[in-house]
Parts: C-alpha cells; structure tokens; sequence
C-alpha cells in the first residue's frame, strides 16, 4: 500500500512499473525543484525502502527472475509452529490460523455493498522499516484523510438487511469478517511486539 500510494503521488504510475526516466521526467513537469530533489524521489531510491524485493509477490519484484519470496502453506506454517522458538512458533501459528479464517469466509463479504471501507487497510499497514519515506506516506495519507472535504465520520456504513434470510447471510458475513480481523490482529500484535 505505502509503495502504490507514493507511486499516484510521486510518479503517475503504477509503482511496478514506474522507472526512472519516467518519474523524473512526472517529478520535473509537476513538482520542479532541482535535481537532488528529483533525484531522491526516483523509484530507484524509494523503492528498497518502501517494499524491498524479498517483501513482495514475485510478479512485483525489481529484479526479474529473482524468486526469493515464497509462499508457505498451512502445512509448513504449522510445521514452523512447532519450533522451539516462542515467537516464531506463535506467529507461525497465527499466520497458518488467519489462513483458515479466510479460506474459511471464502467470497463472502460484510461490507460488499458498504461505503469506503479504507479504515481495514489503514489499520494493517505494516512498514518494513522506519524511514522518511514511511512518516511521508503516512502522514499525507492521513492527513489528507482526516482534512479532505470528502471526509466523513462514518468510514464504513453497511446497510442493515430488513428480510430474515437477508439478516441470517449479512450475520454470517459479519462474524467471518470479525474472525477474520480477531486472526489478523493476532498476526499484527505479535509481528509488531
């Protein structure tokens, strides 16, 4: 999220495909400044700090052919589980458990008809790492969040089903969207601790 939004605002362009070139020729024609400036905006620069190869899918790498990122499954999730190491062992865990949870709620969706539902990403950025770039980010996503004129109090407003079979599914719904973010949380207290 931190790396695609920096990419709408610093190059026009999706962040996978931005280069170079093209964000300096975007940061000079819309933003000026001179070129240390330019220069400390690239891709290039940014990039390794915002979303490091070894942090992406393997379609989102810099780098083509590289595949050091994999995927583990619930099987290898549990199998790390039962490592002796407390921490690995209890995220481990909890990753193999918010697994279940989302293949559990499958295509099923609380909010689907909901408007702006942008506090469920907020809430799980995860940075790599402390940087400029990070607070950046961050401090104008949210300001322009919490300023912008299109801002509201009620983030997310889901209509109330009125039919019973309409109540039963949106109750559904909401338990596999609070079981999802019980499982999430878990995940993020013990990545953050």
């Amino acid at each position: 999220m931190l790396l695609d939004e920096f990419a709408r605002w610093h190059w026009d362009y999706d962040a996978t495909l931005a280069d170079d070139d093209s964000a300096r020729d975007f940061l000079k024609e819309n933003w000026g400044g001179d070129a240390a400036d330019i220069d400390r905006y690239l891709p290039s620069v940014v990039r390794a700090e915002l979303a490091p190869d070894d942090t992406l899918p393997q379609y989102a790498h810099v780098q083509p052919g590289s595949s050091s990122l994999q995927q583990l499954g619930s099987r290898s999730l549990r199998a790390l589980a039962r490592s002796s190491d407390k921490w690995l062992s209890e995220t481990c865990a909890a990753l193999a458990d918010l697994r279940l949870t989302l293949a559990k709620a499958g295509e099923s969706s609380a909010i689907a008809s909901a408007q702006w539902a942008e506090p469920a990403y907020s809430a799980a950025t995860i940075a790599y790492c402390d940087s400029d770039y990070v607070s950046e980010v961050l401090d104008n996503h949210f300001e322009c969040v919490n300023n912008g004129g299109d801002a509201t109090m009620f983030q997310c407003f889901i209509p109330i089903a009125t039919e019973r079979k309409a109540i039963r599914h949106q109750f559904g719904n909401l338990t596999s969207m609070l079981q999802i973010i019980g499982a999430l949380d878990r995940v993020l207290t013990l990545i953050s601790s």
